[in-house]
């Protein structure tokens, strides 16, 4: 099936710290699995893989989002948040980092 990818290129002109990098995406799934270096989303009528690269250690953490309002969507509950995570990066001038987000539909692979 098809893939959208979304590729960062994080630069700087003098050396910079990041105390904390994160990426969060919000889904409407209703399980959340973690395989190997993906996570697996199934819902009602979809099954999709994220994958995060980074040239930096990542944690991956999924929140649940119960009844506050990071689980209100204008088209319906989210009830979980994936939350990708990083601490103290740094980026030299001369040493760009570039990370990607990629979601790959799996709709048409039997489930597990």
């Amino acid at each position: 099936m098809g893939a959208l990818t979304r590729i960062e290129t994080l630069t700087a002109a003098v050396p910079v710290a990041i105390r904390a990098w994160r990426v969060a995406v919000p889904t409407t799934a209703s399980t959340v699995i973690s395989s190997g270096d993906a996570m697996l989303l199934t819902g009602r009528t979809a099954r999709f893989r994220i994958t995060v690269t980074t040239p930096w250690n990542t944690e991956v953490q999924v929140h649940a989002t119960g009844n506050d309002a990071a689980g209100r969507g204008a088209r319906g509950h989210i009830p979980f948040h994936v939350v990708y995570e990083a601490h103290d990066l740094r980026i030299a001038p001369d040493r760009p980092a570039e990370w990607r987000l990629t979601y790959q539909s799996l709709s048409n692979e039997a489930k597990p």
